[in-house]
């Protein structure tokens, strides 16, 4: 068996396209067949506090550029970011893209409660969050 030698853009568009697949499968699956999407995503950010635990105490700024990483490693392109230790926003474009959303047949509005999953982390990190869209663009906030 001959081994084959990916390089890095290679892994890392694949990476991108299936997280990005995973969650808006999940989210056009529990559309058509399961609990609220609100319940899921409750429990997703709720599953990834303890991840958040390098972020603890570290303010606004650091937990925003952790999900900043988050949206860009999946394919978002990061518009703005503005922060400091007590207060930080980032706006983020084209997560998900317009085909994903038609491939997976799901509209923007179908994906908005996923933005929510930011909530229990930002409650763990002592934080308050928010997250507004604009059309194809989502401002995040910590303060």
């Amino acid at each position: 068996m001959t081994e084959q030698e990916f390089t890095s853009e290679q892994l890392y568009e694949q990476a991108q396209g299936n997280l990005t697949a995973f969650i808006l499968g999940t989210i056009a699956y529990l559309k058509e067949q399961g609990p609220a999407l609100e319940e899921w995503v409750s429990f997703m950010g709720n599953q990834f506090v303890p991840a958040w635990e390098s972020v603890k105490g570290q303010g606004a700024k650091s937990a925003m550029n952790s999900v900043v990483l988050n949206f860009v490693s999946g394919g978002g392109g990061l518009q703005s970011l503005t922060e400091d230790d007590t207060q930080a926003e980032a706006v983020v474009a084209d997560w998900p893209s317009a085909n994903d959303l038609e491939f997976f047949g799901l509209t923007r509005e179908d994906v908005d409660p996923f933005y929510d999953i930011f909530k229990p982390i930002a409650a763990y990190l002592n934080l308050r969050y928010e997250w507004r869209r604009d059309g194809s663009q989502v401002t995040f906030r910590f303060w």
